[in-house]
Protein backbone atom coordinates (compact mmCIF):
# COMPACT_ATOMS: atom_id res chain seq x y z
CA UNK A 1 0.00 0.00 0.00
CA UNK A 2 1.25 3.49 -0.78
CA UNK A 3 1.11 6.35 1.74
CA UNK A 4 -2.38 7.45 0.71
CA UNK A 5 -3.67 3.89 0.98
CA UNK A 6 -2.24 3.62 4.48
CA UNK A 7 -3.89 6.85 5.58
CA UNK A 8 -7.24 5.73 4.17
CA UNK A 9 -6.92 2.38 5.95
CA UNK A 10 -5.92 4.12 9.18
CA UNK A 11 -9.11 6.18 8.96
CA UNK A 12 -11.12 2.99 8.44
CA UNK A 13 -9.44 1.41 11.47
CA UNK A 14 -10.16 4.42 13.68
CA UNK A 15 -13.76 4.53 12.43
CA UNK A 16 -14.47 0.86 13.20
CA UNK A 17 -13.19 1.44 16.75
CA UNK A 18 -15.39 4.52 17.08
CA UNK A 19 -18.44 2.70 15.70
CA UNK A 20 -18.07 -0.28 18.03
CA UNK A 21 -17.50 1.86 21.11
CA UNK A 22 -20.55 4.03 20.37
CA UNK A 23 -22.73 0.95 19.86
CA UNK A 24 -21.46 -0.59 23.09
CA UNK A 25 -22.09 2.54 25.14
CA UNK A 26 -25.55 3.02 23.63
CA UNK A 27 -26.44 -0.58 24.52
CA UNK A 28 -25.24 -0.25 28.10
CA UNK A 29 -27.02 3.06 28.63
CA UNK A 30 -30.25 1.49 27.40
CA UNK A 31 -29.89 -1.65 29.53
CA UNK A 32 -28.21 -0.59 32.76
CA UNK A 33 -29.51 1.88 35.31
CA UNK A 34 -26.06 2.21 36.91
CA UNK A 35 -23.91 2.76 33.81
CA UNK A 36 -22.80 6.39 33.55
CA UNK A 37 -20.48 6.25 30.56
CA UNK A 38 -20.94 8.33 27.45
CA UNK A 39 -19.27 10.14 24.57
CA UNK A 40 -19.12 13.44 22.74
CA UNK A 41 -18.30 14.12 19.09
CA UNK A 42 -15.75 16.82 18.33
CA UNK A 43 -14.23 18.12 15.10
CA UNK A 44 -13.96 15.94 11.98
CA UNK A 45 -15.53 12.78 13.40
CA UNK A 46 -13.25 12.62 16.44
CA UNK A 47 -14.69 11.46 19.76
CA UNK A 48 -14.06 11.51 23.48
CA UNK A 49 -15.36 8.39 25.26
CA UNK A 50 -16.00 7.53 28.88
CA UNK A 51 -16.01 3.80 29.59
CA UNK A 52 -16.34 3.18 33.32
CA UNK A 53 -14.43 6.38 34.17
CA UNK A 54 -11.71 5.68 31.60
CA UNK A 55 -11.66 8.69 29.26
CA UNK A 56 -10.00 8.47 25.86
CA UNK A 57 -10.03 10.19 22.48
CA UNK A 58 -10.00 8.51 19.05
CA UNK A 59 -9.95 9.81 15.48
CA UNK A 60 -7.91 12.97 15.92
CA UNK A 61 -5.77 14.53 13.20
CA UNK A 62 -6.39 12.05 10.38
CA UNK A 63 -7.78 14.72 8.06
CA UNK A 64 -4.78 17.02 8.47
CA UNK A 65 -6.82 18.90 11.04
CA UNK A 66 -5.55 20.54 14.20
CA UNK A 67 -6.76 20.07 17.74
CA UNK A 68 -8.93 23.09 18.39
CA UNK A 69 -8.99 24.85 21.74
CA UNK A 70 -12.79 24.51 21.61
CA UNK A 71 -12.40 20.73 21.37
CA UNK A 72 -10.20 20.66 24.47
CA UNK A 73 -12.70 22.83 26.32
CA UNK A 74 -15.54 20.47 25.37
CA UNK A 75 -13.51 17.48 26.54
CA UNK A 76 -12.79 19.20 29.85
CA UNK A 77 -16.47 20.14 30.28
CA UNK A 78 -17.46 16.54 29.46
CA UNK A 79 -15.34 15.23 32.34
CA UNK A 80 -16.43 17.98 34.72
CA UNK A 81 -20.11 17.42 33.93
CA UNK A 82 -19.83 13.87 35.25
CA UNK A 83 -18.29 15.04 38.52
CA UNK A 84 -15.17 13.01 37.97
CA UNK A 85 -11.51 13.60 38.58
CA UNK A 86 -9.90 11.70 35.76
CA UNK A 87 -7.12 11.39 33.25
CA UNK A 88 -7.80 11.87 29.56
CA UNK A 89 -5.91 9.85 26.98
CA UNK A 90 -5.48 10.58 23.28
CA UNK A 91 -4.69 7.71 20.91
CA UNK A 92 -2.67 9.12 18.00
CA UNK A 93 -1.51 7.41 14.80
CA UNK A 94 1.69 8.33 12.90
CA UNK A 95 -0.57 10.06 10.36
CA UNK A 96 -1.92 12.49 12.94
CA UNK A 97 -1.24 16.19 12.33
CA UNK A 98 2.00 16.81 14.20
CA UNK A 99 0.66 20.04 15.71
CA UNK A 100 -1.71 17.95 17.87
CA UNK A 101 1.20 16.16 19.54
CA UNK A 102 2.93 19.50 20.12
CA UNK A 103 -0.22 21.03 21.61
CA UNK A 104 -0.81 18.13 24.00
CA UNK A 105 2.79 17.99 25.14
CA UNK A 106 2.68 21.72 25.87
CA UNK A 107 -0.38 21.07 28.06
CA UNK A 108 1.47 18.51 30.16
CA UNK A 109 0.40 15.32 28.40
CA UNK A 110 3.01 12.56 28.58
CA UNK A 111 3.54 9.30 26.72
CA UNK A 112 1.87 6.49 28.65
CA UNK A 113 2.32 3.58 26.25
CA UNK A 114 2.36 2.43 22.65
CA UNK A 115 -0.03 0.10 20.83
CA UNK A 116 0.73 -1.93 17.71
CA UNK A 117 -1.85 -1.92 14.93
CA UNK A 118 -1.77 -4.99 12.66
CA UNK A 119 -3.48 -5.63 9.32
CA UNK A 120 -4.14 -8.87 7.42
CA UNK A 121 -4.95 -8.67 3.71
CA UNK A 122 -7.55 -11.36 3.02
CA UNK A 123 -7.25 -11.32 -0.77
CA UNK A 124 -5.10 -14.44 -0.93
CA UNK A 125 -5.81 -15.74 2.58
CA UNK A 126 -7.02 -19.29 2.96
CA UNK A 127 -7.94 -21.12 6.12
CA UNK A 128 -5.09 -23.25 7.40
CA UNK A 129 -7.66 -25.90 8.34
CA UNK A 130 -5.61 -26.66 11.41
CA UNK A 131 -7.00 -29.76 13.03
CA UNK A 132 -7.77 -29.71 16.68
CA UNK A 133 -8.91 -32.20 19.27
CA UNK A 134 -12.44 -33.45 18.76
CA UNK A 135 -13.27 -32.18 22.23
CA UNK A 136 -12.53 -28.60 21.10
CA UNK A 137 -15.44 -26.68 19.63
CA UNK A 138 -15.78 -23.08 18.43
CA UNK A 139 -19.25 -21.55 18.37
CA UNK A 140 -20.69 -18.24 17.27
CA UNK A 141 -22.22 -16.72 20.38
CA UNK A 142 -26.00 -16.51 20.63
CA UNK A 143 -28.23 -15.51 23.54
CA UNK A 144 -27.75 -18.89 25.22
CA UNK A 145 -23.96 -18.54 25.17
CA UNK A 146 -23.81 -14.85 26.05
CA UNK A 147 -23.15 -15.32 29.77
CA UNK A 148 -20.52 -18.01 29.18
CA UNK A 149 -18.77 -15.83 26.61
CA UNK A 150 -18.73 -12.71 28.80
CA UNK A 151 -17.43 -14.68 31.77
CA UNK A 152 -14.69 -16.28 29.64
CA UNK A 153 -13.54 -12.92 28.27
CA UNK A 154 -13.49 -11.42 31.76
CA UNK A 155 -11.58 -14.34 33.30
CA UNK A 156 -9.04 -14.24 30.47
CA UNK A 157 -8.24 -10.59 31.19
CA UNK A 158 -8.35 -10.85 34.98
CA UNK A 159 -4.95 -10.99 36.66
CA UNK A 160 -6.27 -12.62 39.84
CA UNK A 161 -9.18 -14.64 38.38
CA UNK A 162 -11.61 -12.36 40.19
CA UNK A 163 -14.29 -10.85 37.99
CA UNK A 164 -16.93 -8.24 38.72
CA UNK A 165 -20.42 -7.65 37.46
CA UNK A 166 -19.09 -4.51 35.81
CA UNK A 167 -16.53 -6.44 33.74
CA UNK A 168 -19.26 -8.86 32.64
CA UNK A 169 -21.51 -5.94 31.70
CA UNK A 170 -18.71 -4.24 29.75
CA UNK A 171 -18.06 -7.40 27.71
CA UNK A 172 -21.77 -7.82 26.99
CA UNK A 173 -21.94 -4.23 25.83
CA UNK A 174 -19.53 -4.97 22.99
CA UNK A 175 -21.15 -8.34 22.25
CA UNK A 176 -24.51 -6.66 21.73
CA UNK A 177 -23.19 -3.94 19.43
CA UNK A 178 -24.77 -4.14 15.98
CA UNK A 179 -21.46 -4.67 14.16
CA UNK A 180 -19.98 -7.45 16.31
CA UNK A 181 -19.98 -11.24 16.54
CA UNK A 182 -18.63 -13.24 19.47
CA UNK A 183 -16.80 -16.58 19.28
CA UNK A 184 -16.48 -19.05 22.15
CA UNK A 185 -14.04 -21.96 22.30
CA UNK A 186 -14.77 -24.86 24.61
CA UNK A 187 -12.66 -27.85 25.55
CA UNK A 188 -14.64 -30.88 26.59
CA UNK A 189 -17.66 -28.66 27.11
CA UNK A 190 -15.75 -26.28 29.39
CA UNK A 191 -15.24 -22.64 28.38
CA UNK A 192 -11.58 -22.02 27.56
CA UNK A 193 -11.13 -19.00 25.27
CA UNK A 194 -13.12 -16.32 23.51
CA UNK A 195 -12.83 -13.55 20.97
CA UNK A 196 -14.79 -11.05 18.97
CA UNK A 197 -15.03 -9.78 15.41
CA UNK A 198 -16.43 -6.42 14.36
CA UNK A 199 -17.29 -5.79 10.70
CA UNK A 200 -17.71 -2.45 8.97
CA UNK A 201 -17.83 -2.57 5.18
CA UNK A 202 -14.63 -4.15 3.87
CA UNK A 203 -12.83 -4.04 7.22
CA UNK A 204 -13.00 -6.45 10.13
CA UNK A 205 -11.46 -6.04 13.57
CA UNK A 206 -10.41 -8.74 16.03
CA UNK A 207 -10.63 -7.74 19.69
CA UNK A 208 -11.61 -8.86 23.22
CA UNK A 209 -9.47 -11.94 22.65
CA UNK A 210 -8.62 -13.88 25.80
CA UNK A 211 -7.84 -17.33 27.14
CA UNK A 212 -8.54 -18.50 30.70
CA UNK A 213 -5.09 -19.02 32.28
CA UNK A 214 -5.54 -22.73 32.96
CA UNK A 215 -6.07 -23.30 29.21
CA UNK A 216 -3.15 -21.26 27.89
CA UNK A 217 -0.34 -22.78 25.85
CA UNK A 218 -2.68 -24.88 23.69
CA UNK A 219 -2.75 -22.57 20.63
CA UNK A 220 -6.40 -21.76 21.16
CA UNK A 221 -5.91 -18.15 20.12
CA UNK A 222 -4.53 -19.30 16.78
CA UNK A 223 -7.66 -21.40 16.30
CA UNK A 224 -9.85 -18.40 17.13
CA UNK A 225 -7.88 -16.13 14.79
CA UNK A 226 -8.34 -18.58 11.92
CA UNK A 227 -12.05 -19.00 12.68
CA UNK A 228 -12.67 -15.25 12.72
CA UNK A 229 -10.64 -14.59 9.58
CA UNK A 230 -12.72 -17.21 7.80
CA UNK A 231 -15.91 -15.58 9.02
CA UNK A 232 -14.69 -12.08 8.12
CA UNK A 233 -13.92 -13.16 4.58
CA UNK A 234 -17.37 -14.71 4.26
CA UNK A 235 -18.82 -11.33 5.26
CA UNK A 236 -16.98 -9.53 2.46
CA UNK A 237 -14.04 -8.14 4.40
CA UNK A 238 -10.89 -7.38 2.41
CA UNK A 239 -8.80 -6.50 5.45
CA UNK A 240 -8.81 -7.46 9.11
CA UNK A 241 -7.10 -5.39 11.78
CA UNK A 242 -6.26 -5.86 15.43
CA UNK A 243 -4.36 -3.94 18.09
CA UNK A 244 -1.91 -5.45 20.58
CA UNK A 245 0.73 -4.35 22.99
CA UNK A 246 4.13 -4.25 21.22
CA UNK A 247 6.07 -7.53 21.17
CA UNK A 248 3.74 -9.49 23.44
CA UNK A 249 2.26 -12.96 22.93
CA UNK A 250 -0.71 -11.59 21.01
CA UNK A 251 1.61 -9.67 18.69
CA UNK A 252 3.59 -12.83 17.97
CA UNK A 253 0.33 -14.68 17.26
CA UNK A 254 -0.56 -12.03 14.71
CA UNK A 255 2.76 -12.42 12.94
CA UNK A 256 2.36 -16.20 12.85
CA UNK A 257 -1.02 -15.70 11.18
CA UNK A 258 0.27 -13.41 8.45
CA UNK A 259 -0.61 -10.03 9.95
CA UNK A 260 1.71 -7.15 9.08
CA UNK A 261 2.53 -4.32 11.45
CA UNK A 262 0.94 -1.24 9.93
CA UNK A 263 1.94 1.28 12.57
CA UNK A 264 2.34 1.95 16.27
CA UNK A 265 -0.04 4.33 18.02
CA UNK A 266 1.14 6.55 20.83
CA UNK A 267 -1.17 7.03 23.80
CA UNK A 268 -0.77 10.34 25.58
CA UNK A 269 -2.06 10.81 29.12
CA UNK A 270 -3.13 14.12 30.61
CA UNK A 271 -2.43 15.51 34.06
CA UNK A 272 -5.29 14.84 36.48
CA UNK A 273 -8.35 16.76 35.27
CA UNK A 274 -11.19 17.95 37.46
Amino acid sequence: MDSMDQIDLARMIENIKIQGTIESIDYRKANSATFNGGYIELTNHSFIFNLDHYYFGIGFGLHNDELLSSDLEKAQDFISSQNNMAYLRFELTPFTNKSILTTLERMGYTIEQFASVWVRDLKHWQSNNEKHDQEVTISIVDAQLEDDWARTVSLGFSEDQFITGNSIEAAKGFLNAESTTGFLLKEGGECAAAGMLAVSGELGELFLTSTIPSFRGRKYQNLLINERLQYAKSQGCKYVTTTTKPNNTSARNMMRNGFKLMYNKVILKSPLLT
